[in-house]
């Protein structure tokens, strides 16, 4: 059950989704734009924008296509879904001992 300030919350998170378009630049720039390591995981190709290919042709992100999935990745193979986050990340060295993403809360504990 969702409390009022879970409905809120969510409400203004779609308000701003629904107003990066009318900034003047598209999610793919936004994303594209964005200095930190990028991974997207797709079911399928056939939607990508040309900024989308172009950005991976140049290994601006790494893309990976999960077949025999639909919209929902993470919920049609949770285990292949977790696998592929967990290798990027640790590729990457996105942690507390690794790269230090802005904005990304680091661990209350570490290993030692």
């Amino acid at each position: 059950m969702m409390s009022q300030r879970n409905v809120i919350f969510t409400g203004l998170s779609w308000k701003r989704l629904n107003n990066i378009g009318k900034a003047g630049m598209k999610d793919s720039d936004k994303f594209l734009s964005s200095p930190v390591p990028k991974l997207l995981l797709l079911a399928g190709t056939d939607r990508l924008d040309r900024s989308l290919t172009i950005g991976q042709m140049q290994g601006k992100f790494q893309m990976v296509v999960v077949r025999h999935t639909g919209h929902a990745i993470q919920e049609d193979v949770p285990d292949e879904f977790a696998t592929l986050i967990v290798n990027f990340i640790s590729r990457n060295r996105i942690g507390p001992h690794g790269v230090e993403i802005p904005g990304l809360l680091k661990p209350a504990f570490s290993k030692p």
